[in-house]
């Protein structure tokens, strides 16, 4: 007769806490939801917060003048090979007639 009460308790028991758990569960789905999204969210924030701090119009312009300036020095460069490449060429032809 102990046996069957216990047996009978025990039995109750399991289905109250599985009926708990069943009418708590779509309440769980929701909180874990909310975490992924808040972890993700937070992520991004830190992301976009760094890069704020390192972004700067100043640096990128900067950068954009210098890489411009190097072009027009390699350019000026080349201008001055071919221009006295030119003057060593007419000084020889004058030189020639002379």
């Amino acid at each position: 007769m102990a046996n069957l009460i216990a047996i009978v308790i025990l039995i109750i028991s399991v289905l109250g806490i599985v009926l708990i758990f069943y009418k708590k569960l779509p309440l769980l789905n929701e909180v874990q939801l909310v975490k992924k999204e808040s972890k993700s969210k937070k992520f991004v924030k830190e992301i976009r917060k760094k890069v704020k701090e390192n972004f700067s119009y100043d640096d990128i312009l900067q950068r954009f003048f210098s890489r411009i300036r190097i072009f027009v020095l390699k350019i000026e460069r080349k201008v001055d090979i071919i221009l006295q490449h030119l003057r060593k060429k007419t000084k020889e032809e004058k030189d020639k007639k002379e």
